[in-house]
């Protein structure tokens, strides 16, 4: 009989600190705080969301542009990343330096190297030449170094010159430039430069 005791003692033992050890398992585990990254305005439609984005383009082993943005998401159906805060850098061209493309937005299709960008666009370059717009194009495959254009008004500044029009054609590696209609343009000497 006091076997059975012993037994029964040391079952109803067992399943006590089975039961307080349970217990604070659940009391530890509730009290632990969880991390929850909330994330604004997702797209449903996207395969792939990033909160941040960076994709360099290179010829012969050399950066020849490079297109980074805030978040990004893309579908693999349609083959675009839609891009938020878009700067793009193309490097090294020649005399004017690197030329920085800022941008709200944009919708990149990497294999057709086109980069499209709307909003507070803004393109500089390291000659001192700045061009604002709404919207633009960066074609990669038109040329040695690009073509941007633009369907909407354009405003281009140096130190002596400012230029406005709409629709733009730019190569950027053969360094012309062309303005389709209403062009009007202001030229600063040297000595009587004003500041836009």
């Amino acid at each position: 009989m006091t076997r059975r005791n012993t037994i029964r003692r040391f079952l109803v033992a067992a399943l006590l600190a089975f039961c307080a050890g349970l217990l604070v398992l659940v009391l530890y585990y509730e009290n632990l705080p969880t991390s929850v990254e909330i994330i604004d305005d997702v797209v449903m439609d996207a395969d792939v969301e990033l909160t941040t984005f960076n994709y360099t383009e290179t010829v012969d082993g050399a950066k020849h542009w490079t297109l980074t943005g805030e978040s990004a998401a893309h579908d693999f159906n349609q083959e675009q990343t839609r891009i938020d805060r878009v700067m793009m850098k193309l490097y090294d061209q020649k005399d004017m330096g690197d030329v920085v493309l800022t941008a709200d937005q944009g919708t990149a299709l990497l294999s057709d190297q086109q980069v499209n960008v709307d909003g507070d666009v803004v393109i500089k370059s390291d000659n001192g030449y700045t061009l604002l717009t709404e919207r633009a194009t960066y074609y990669g495959n038109r040329s040695q170094s690009g073509v941007i254009e633009s369907p909407v008004a354009v405003t281009i500044r140096s130190d002596q010159l400012e230029l406005h029009g709409t629709g733009l054609v730019l190569d950027v590696g053969l360094r012309t430039m062309q303005l389709n209609t209403d062009v009007s343009a202001t030229f600063y000497p040297e000595a009587q430069k004003e500041q836009p």
